[in-house]
């Protein structure tokens, strides 16, 4: 598995399940989890490849076809500021867990970059 791959998972994991943040994951799962409050990763199988494939992007230059609007395409959700700091937290608290200092540091500058842009709207 690679490494974005499996950070984008283990993120995503952790999010859908927070007390703060989880609603707006739930609200994007395919099928209904038994458990509503904690859905398994597997409810995700066609939004996380998008995810992982925006990350390659961002992260490695990959070229793709998708095209990604971030910030329209959250708008939407009126994220408030207490939860772009919530995700922002689970996002670093999921980084911490990996080695590749190289990767690490870069995703952490990207974040950086996400927050602000996102600030603008919230």
């Amino acid at each position: 598995m690679d490494k974005i791959k499996e950070i984008v998972e283990s993120f995503y994991s952790k999010a859908v399940k927070d007390v703060i943040i989880g609603y707006h994951f739930r609200k994007i799962q395919e099928g209904k989890s038994v458990d509503v409050l904690s859905p398994d990763i597997s409810f995700f199988k066609d939004h996380i490849p998008r995810i992982v494939t925006f990350w390659k992007f961002q992260l490695l230059g990959e070229k793709t076809k998708e095209t990604f609007n971030l910030v329209n395409s959250h708008i939407p959700l009126s994220i408030r500021p207490g939860e772009l700091d919530r995700w922002l937290t689970l996002f670093h608290q999921t980084l911490d867990e990996f080695e590749n200092d190289e990767l690490i540091a870069l995703w952490r500058e990207r974040l950086s970059f996400f927050e602000k842009r996102f600030r603008v709207f919230i």
